[in-house]
């Protein structure tokens, strides 16, 4: 175990950490499988953060990625359900998180996703546990990509040439 949070520190540099403390916003949180595992996304100084594994200990998993290279869909502002979505790219890996909140169910707690691929194929679909979910808003992440000079456009997705 000493191995693999010695390699995390190598892929994921220190700010990474203090990230998932005190500083740093987090985006996205929540447990799975009972408590036994969890997720978070964060933002930190241009810079947005992935961690998944046992919750109360040391991240199995930890992407640093700048903002412009973390993928981003935002709500279209239409439709029944509230949901944002961002996905981390490592090499054949990529890890999507999700959530939805049913506007017409304004009872029902927040649901969130975690998905994750290999070579574009789905291997691993985890549903958070019911009412885990305790951050959920990925809109500070749009904001950030927008100052990195991405721009949105509705149906064609993120560029870099602003018109």
């Amino acid at each position: 175990m000493k191995t693999l949070v010695a390699a995390l520190c190598l892929i994921a540099p220190a700010p990474a950490l203090a990230c998932f403390g005190a500083v740093g916003e987090t985006l996205f949180h929540c447990t799975f499988k009972g408590g036994r595992s969890e997720a978070r996304v964060c933002l930190q100084d241009g810079a947005a953060y992935y961690a998944f594994g046992p919750k109360g200990s040391a991240p199995e998993v930890v992407l640093a990625r700048d903002v412009a290279a973390v993928g981003m869909a935002p709500w279209p502002g239409i439709g029944r359900t509230i949901w944002e979505e961002v996905a981390f790219g490592n090499g054949a890996y990529g890890y999507r998180l999700s959530y939805a909140i049913d506007k017409m169910a304004p009872n029902e707690p927040v649901v969130g996703t975690l998905v994750v691929t290999r070579n574009g194929e789905e291997i691993s679909a985890l549903t958070c546990d019911r009412g885990s979910v305790s951050a959920h808003d990925f809109y500070p992440l749009f904001e950030a990509k927008e100052a990195a000079g991405a721009c949105f456009t509705p149906g064609q997705g993120w560029s870099r040439s602003c018109n």
